[in-house]
């Protein structure tokens, strides 16, 4: 479990075995830490086909997230040259960083299916050991039985991520010595003689293919006869390694909360990708964008099957975890709250849920000042409307209320207290569970929505959930699948690279073949 504090709060009750505490002075990090994203090889593509040019050869890096990060100085190498990237060279999350021999590869060659603007030009940059060849053998050619390695160096010459084609056919290296330019610090190498853990891509060799993780970050690796460099690897086809699910949830305080990622795989047992290690970034100035001036620290977590964050204040985070494989990189982003105070006078606020009847207790110290007190709902926990007014003249202490409501509505609940000046208070929000009567979608929010999608599903029992979300016409656009474990689920969709219009939301569980599709609009 990790426990972080970005902002002062009361101090956590900590109920898990393993505990990494920090202090709030270790975590903020400097503005232009490395440690606030995470960077991985995520596609190359190497011996053009006979159409293409040597110098069409391309590397696609991918900040993973959960904050930019300072990719200058840098360091990519196939053991025969090594490419150092110029000093200052910020790189967003979930951004794409290429560099290749040319400024732009143009398709079809090598099966693109786009035009590529490489970053980095490696041919022009200067930055480079020596002069990587434009005609016969390039950088990455790879034609016959070798297999050619690429690693990521840091600036201080640590390995960040080292992948190879087929380890028993590693090709030798030589002695290397990056280039000094700017801040860079030259440093001198030879891959034959350093403790190097690769990662296979067990791929054959073939010309004018490229080797791409089938989802970005993910350890499996495939040999893709169409390129897309600078863009996702993430496919309506593809589905990822390492299965997580995510819960967050708000303390009875209402001063912050904690946050949950569960491994949901079956085989491999979850205790085999343990330990986590994470980057957890905070919006703290609160514009919704997590930049430089954010903060981000850094935790592990041994405690299989779930990640556990606790002592986390209110507000927006982004966080990035990798198991032990050192690939398979998660990312999520959510929000604690918002809170609101429960006011002195109501002492208790408790609910259940049976079929459509929602049961809650409210006990209240006094109400000699309340005008009205209303029960409100809402799908999200977010936006609330007035569902229905409480009786409470001459009422004092426990009392219990029923509620109605039908199959798929709202299951999140506050209380609204009205006193005699016209102010209205909160109570903490509940969220009732469905009971087993209840198994169909209980939400899809927000709608309309921006950047992410939440699904809320009740289950029964164990199944996968299949998603698709499409054009109105049909066409997937964005596919994934859900482990649904026994009671409530909470399932987010990054939307982001969505474009603004009308989209179909497509549900099967895998078991039934029960199919739910639902209209959504992104703003």
């Amino acid at each position: 479990m990790g426990y972080v504090n970005p902002i002062p709060m009361k101090p956590p009750i900590i109920r898990l075995p393993f505990l990494v505490s920090i202090t709030l002075a270790c975590l903020l990090l400097p503005a232009a830490s490395n440690a606030q994203g995470r960077l991985v090889i995520n596609e190359f593509m190497a011996w053009p086909a006979n159409t293409c040019p040597t110098s069409s050869e391309f590397i696609e890096l991918k900040n993973m997230g959960p904050g930019p990060m300072d990719i200058g100085c840098y360091v990519i190498t196939d053991g025969d040259f090594a490419i150092t990237i110029p000093a200052n060279t910020i790189l967003g999350p979930g951004e794409f960083f290429v560099l290749g021999g040319q400024n732009v590869i143009n398709a079809p060659c090598a099966n693109l299916t786009t035009n590529v603007t490489v970053n980095l030009n490696w041919s022009t940059c200067g930055c480079t050991s020596g002069t990587i060849p434009t005609t016969g053998e390039g950088l990455l050619t790879d034609g016959g039985s070798a297999s050619e390695q690429l690693v990521l160096f840091n600036p201080t010459g640590s390995i960040i991520d080292a992948v190879v084609r087929k380890i028993s056919a590693l090709e030798t290296s030589g002695l290397i010595t990056t280039k000094s330019m700017g801040s860079c610090t030259s440093f001198t190498f030879d891959l034959d003689d350093l403790s190097i853990i690769y990662e296979e891509i067990g791929e054959s060799q073939g010309r004018g293919n490229s080797f791409a993780r089938k989802i970005d970050g993910d350890c499996v690796w495939v040999k893709e006869t169409q390129q897309n460099g600078g863009a996702t690897n993430n496919t309506a086809s593809e589905a990822a390694t390492l299965t997580m699910t995510e819960t967050y949830s708000i303390n009875e305080n209402c001063n912050g909360g904690y946050a949950t990622f569960t491994v949901t795989n079956t085989s491999p047992t979850p205790a085999s990708f343990f330990t986590f290690t994470y980057i957890l970034g905070y919006d703290n100035n609160g514009d919704g964008i997590f930049g430089t001036g954010d903060l981000y620290t850094n935790g592990t977590d041994e405690t299989a099957p779930s990640v556990q964050l606790t002592g986390l204040g209110l507000g927006s985070y982004n966080i990035v975890l990798e198991p032990a494989t050192g690939c398979n990189q998660k990312f999520f982003t959510f929000t604690i709250g918002p809170c609101a105070t429960m006011p002195i006078k109501l002492k208790q606020f408790t609910g259940s849920n049976v079929g459509k009847m929602n049961r809650f207790n409210i006990d209240i110290e006094t109400d000699a000042d309340m005008i009205m007190l209303a029960l409100e709902s809402s799908l999200d926990g977010k936006k609330f409307y007035k569902v229905a007014d409480i009786p409470f003249a001459d009422r004092m202490g426990l009392q219990n209320i029923v509620f109605t409501s039908e199959a798929g509505s709202a299951s999140y609940f506050r209380l609204a207290m009205t006193d005699d000046n016209n102010k209205t208070s909160y109570s903490r929000v509940i969220n009732l569970v469905r009971s087993s009567s209840n198994n169909q979608l209980v939400s899809i929010a927000p709608n309309p929505f921006t950047d992410f999608l939440g699904l809320s599903q009740y289950a029964t029992n164990e199944d996968v959930l299949l998603i698709n979300i499409m054009s109105p016409a049909g066409q997937v656009l964005l596919a994934d699948q859900y482990r649904l474990k026994v009671g409530q689920n909470n399932i987010r969709l990054l939307t982001s690279k969505l474009a603004k219009g009308l989209y179909l939301v497509s549900l099967k569980k895998t078991s039934t073949g029960e199919t739910q599709v639902a209209r959504v609009l992104k703003n």
